[in-house]
């Protein structure tokens, strides 16, 4: 069901949730075309067979920028922390030794960019070629545009050492998750890693449904994931190990400074988030299950999947 609001509050939502600029000419038609747009598209997403699937999900999101031209406008984004102060964990967690790295859904560039500058061997790929790639083009940089879903190992030789996506796998078909991370596990060395960050689905959803107060995935996060199940298809899939990476919420890290900019990684901690996910499955009360998750969130339970899992 869909929330009711007036115009001006669909339009102050949506500028919030896609990070454009108030320089972004939003109406309240243009919103609403976006969510019968991204709607229709995952459809044709979902109800895809395997061997049709590459080409319509590509095709899909081509016609989504196509419809929505004001997302792929560079001069409507809102303007963001750098890069670095974003991407800090991953950028942390992959440390200055130079490794061969592969990011997974690069989007507008600035990460696989940035690695690449600072001493890595990269590879971006992304669905759509000239989305904002163009301008990020440097010796230690190369580019593919794949699904992300298979990977061409004969271009992916020798094999990285890191894979990264970041809010990515959320939009593949539930169906091809396990065929990703069989992917990720044969470009990935012995001991290589992946960097996965992921929303959470038990808050979710995250898209495009937010701004309309919709409770279940409808648009082009065709399925947010828990932590039970990113642990389930790593283990099938050949991962030997799986850490959660602990970030300090941010009103703390401004309190501890310096000592809460840091990142840690368990198993433990990772264990520790599917036990409490164990509790949240045996909750069926709606409005029982919003107040515990509500409590979660001072158990250090985070709103985002954030994992490394190791081959």
């Amino acid at each position: 069901m869909v929330k009711k609001l007036n115009g001006l509050q669909l339009v102050q939502r949506y500028r919030k949730l896609l990070r454009l600029s108030e320089t972004c000419p939003l109406n309240e038609a243009m919103v609403w075309k976006h969510w019968h747009v991204e709607r229709a598209l995952a459809q044709k997403i979902l109800h895809s067979s395997p061997n049709d699937r590459p080409r319509i999900t590509q095709w899909a999101y081509r016609q989504f920028y196509k419809e929505l031209p004001w997302l792929k406008d560079p001069k409507f984004m809102a303007v963001q922390d750098p890069i670095q102060k974003r991407e800090s964990p991953i950028i942390q967690l992959i440390g200055s030794k130079p490794q061969r790295i592969l990011e997974i859904g690069s989007g507008t560039g600035e990460l696989i960019q940035f690695l690449s500058q600072h001493g890595h061997w990269c590879i971006g790929t992304d669905l759509i070629k000239d989305r904002f790639f163009k301008k990020f083009r440097t010796p230690h940089l190369s580019f593919m545009e794949i699904d992300g879903v298979r990977l061409p190992m004969k271009k992916l030789s020798p094999l990285v050492d890191v894979v990264i996506s970041s809010n990515v796998i959320e939009h593949f078909h539930p169906e091809d998750l396990d065929i990703h991370f069989q992917a990720v596990y044969q470009v990935l060395r012995p001991g290589g890693q992946y960097i996965l960050k992921t929303p959470h689905g038990l808050f979710g959803p995250h898209g495009i449904e937010k701004v309309f107060g919709v409770r279940f995935s409808c648009g082009l996060h065709l399925h947010e994931y828990s932590f039970l199940e990113i642990q389930k298809a790593g283990e099938k899939n050949g991962f030997k190990s799986i850490s959660a990476v602990f970030v300090w919420p941010r009103p703390l890290q401004k309190i501890l400074g310096k000592w809460g900019r840091g990142v840690k990684t368990s198993t433990f901690y990772f264990k520790y988030l599917c036990g409490w996910e164990k509790i949240v499955r045996l909750i069926n009360d709606r409005i029982f299950k919003d107040y515990f998750l509500f409590f979660l969130r001072f158990a250090f339970f985070p709103r985002q999947i954030f994992v490394i899992l190791s081959k």
